[in-house]
């Protein structure tokens, strides 16, 4: 099972592990913390790093937390599209902010300052980390959210699964059309 010892600045090393249809995270620092997510039944998604995007054939486990991981549909030629994430009732997703990486954040309509930080899933199965900076609006400044160390576990868990970024069509489409006009 490849694995990944992470810096995460604020929680410590976690070290993440995936194999076939399994990925798991595991927080180093005591007390430690262990979120797995698992693929039941055979591969239905290949392009999926866990094998699927049918949340019914997820199953995600964190001791004494209620999770649930919802994948949205990939469409086109999305690797990743947006995973609606709940950790003892707080709503969170992993939103693809182009076609490499995904926000992690919370899902709220206060768009100016709900990102925890950018997650980056390599073509390796690494999954990188980055801490969004203070956002600045007008004279005011914005410190980003800071997530528990379980939404984080869960969040690396899901980016790790199902891949990080992603293009709309509308997005593949404008682009193509700004790259004929001159």
């Amino acid at each position: 099972m490849p694995e990944q010892t992470l810096d995460t600045d604020l929680f410590g090393d976690v070290v993440l592990r995936s194999g076939d249809g399994v990925v798991e995270a595991v927080s180093v620092d005591e007390p430690a913390c262990r979120v797995t997510l698992r693929r039941r039944g055979e591969v239905t998604h290949e392009r999926t790093p866990l094998g699927t995007r049918d949340p019914e054939a997820v199953e995600i486990d964190l001791p004494g937390a209620k999770v649930t991981v919802r994948p949205r549909r990939a469409r086109f030629t999305k690797r990743s599209y947006r995973v609606d994430i709940e950790v003892d009732g707080v709503a969170l997703d992993l939103s693809p902010r182009d076609d490499v990486c995904c926000e992690f954040r919370l899902s709220t309509l206060d768009v100016a300052h709900n990102v925890f930080a950018e997650l980056t899933r390599h073509g390796d199965g690494t999954v990188e980390l980055i801490w969004s900076p203070p956002v600045r609006l007008g004279h005011r400044t914005f410190d980003p959210p800071v997530p528990s160390r379980e939404q984080l576990l869960v969040a690396l868990t899901v980016a790790a699964a199902f891949g990080t970024g992603g293009l709309s069509l509308l997005t593949i489409a404008s682009n193509a059309v700004d790259a004929m006009l001159p």
